[in-house]
């Protein structure tokens, strides 16, 4: 069987590692981003001297939030790696040419143009699909989930989606089938998004991310989450709870 895992690196932040390329989404997290755990400063160095994780060669983002992109560790990681590409959105693209000077033959040209965007890379195909934020103070951001297709697999990387019905009738002019799913704990810890979901897609493997520490949930969250997963009559898969920076985990076959 062909390479295929993810390594959980930050906050929502993942390594795809497949046979044909390896791709980053929302890895390189600002600072001071409590409750949610940035990047590590000895991960982050290990990523920049190619040690040990796997040596990014797309690096994507879902919007610009500070808990999900920063420009200078991104610059950085662009300068340190000449090969590597950046697929992000408008905004974050502005930013890395005014505040780090990257050049604009730095950023992904899309195989297909329009309001979702394609790029494909030997056997494995990115989607863009532009979706709402959640919560209404951050209705205006620039935001788009990335849907990826391999020889194996169908995974989906929400990013901060608001996660309705909207949302997955939007999935479904793309895709009939999401085999992985990796979105924020509130995709399965609210019922009513878990209804949505259930309805639409049914994930072999959902890893839940964007998770408080656990030191620092005074809401419960986790808690909360857990419950209601273990509660769930609705047929949809357990979900890995990614806590641990560093961790690889194998996708299923």
């Amino acid at each position: 069987m062909q390479k295929l895992n993810i390594w959980y690196m930050s906050n929502a932040g993942i390594i795809l590692e497949t046979e044909d390329i390896n791709i980053g989404f929302d890895i390189f997290t600002g600072e001071n981003i409590s409750p949610y755990m940035g990047l590590m400063e000895n991960h982050r160095n290990l990523l920049m001297e190619g040690c040990f994780f796997p040596i990014v060669e797309l690096l994507t983002v879902t919007h610009e939030h500070h808990d999900h992109f920063s420009c200078k560790k991104t610059g950085d990681y662009l300068r340190r790696h000449e090969h590597t590409l950046f697929w992000g959105t408008k905004k974050t693209q502005e930013e890395l040419i005014k505040e780090e000077f990257i050049s604009p033959g730095r950023f992904l040209s899309e195989t297909s143009q329009g309001e979702n965007p394609l790029w494909e890379h030997a056997n494995v195909r990115i989607r863009r699909i532009r979706s709402s934020h959640m919560g209404n103070e951050a209705l205006k951001t620039e935001h788009d989930s990335l849907l990826v297709e391999t020889d194996q697999k169908h995974l989906l990387i929400t990013g901060d989606a608001r996660p309705g019905e909207s949302f997955y009738r939007r999935l479904r002019q793309y895709t009939q089938k999401i085999d992985v799913l990796i979105c924020p704990f509130p995709f399965l810890g609210l019922k009513s998004a878990r209804k949505c979901l259930a309805e639409s897609f049914s994930p072999d493997q959902i890893f839940l991310v964007h998770l408080p520490s656990p030191e620092l949930d005074p809401g419960n969250w986790i808690s909360s989450t857990v419950k209601i997963c273990q509660e769930a009559r609705d047929g949809l898969a357990r979900p890995v709870y990614c806590q641990t920076a560093g961790t690889c985990y194998r996708l299923g076959s």
